[in-house]
C-alpha cells in the first residue's frame, strides 16, 4: 500500500499576528477597544491573549 505524504512549504504558509495595546481610560475608548477586538475576531482571527491575535493563512 503506497502512502502519499504533502511536505509542506514555509513559502506557502505563513501566520499573520497582530498584537496591540489601546487607551481604555475612558468608556468611550473601552468601547472603541472592544470594537477593535470584536472586528478583528469577526475576520477570523483567533484570541491567543487579550491584546494579541493570529490567524493561520494558507497559500
Amino acid at each position: 500500500m503506497a502512502e502519499c505524504y504533502t511536505q509542506l512549504s514555509g513559502y506557502r504558509i505563513m501566520w499573520v499576528w497582530v498584537l496591540f495595546d489601546l487607551p481604555v481610560g475612558t468608556k468611550a475608548e473601552r468601547k472603541r477597544a472592544t470594537r477593535f477586538r470584536n472586528d478583528l475576531l469577526d475576520l477570523g482571527f483567533e484570541m491567543v491573549q487579550f491584546s494579541v491575535v493570529s490567524q493561520f493563512e494558507n497559500a
